[in-house]
């Protein structure tokens, strides 16, 4: 199990196995990282909680999300899949 973080806290969860069936829980604080994708890329270096995204990435995309209205956004913005 990944977390989107730097290397070094990149791995929450490691196994290894073969036959034996198992169920591995975790917890990711989403609300954290979509408050993270909403910094300004600057300020995102400086915060070293989860990974950098891209300097071009849409910073108000996490804010859509967190309130259910992404495809809402998406299609104002034209960002959908014209067919």
């Amino acid at each position: 199990m990944l977390s989107p973080s730097r290397t070094e806290k990149w791995d929450i969860i490691k196994t290894k196995g073969r036959q034996n069936s198992a169920v591995l829980i975790d917890d990711l604080d989403i609300n954290a990282l979509r408050e993270f994708q909403q910094k300004e890329y600057e300020l995102q270096r400086q915060d070293n909680t989860f990974k950098v995204i891209s300097p071009d990435f849409d910073t108000d995309i996490p804010a859509y999300k967190q309130r259910g209205k992404l495809w809402e956004y998406l299609e104002e913005h034209e960002f959908k899949n014209e067919s």
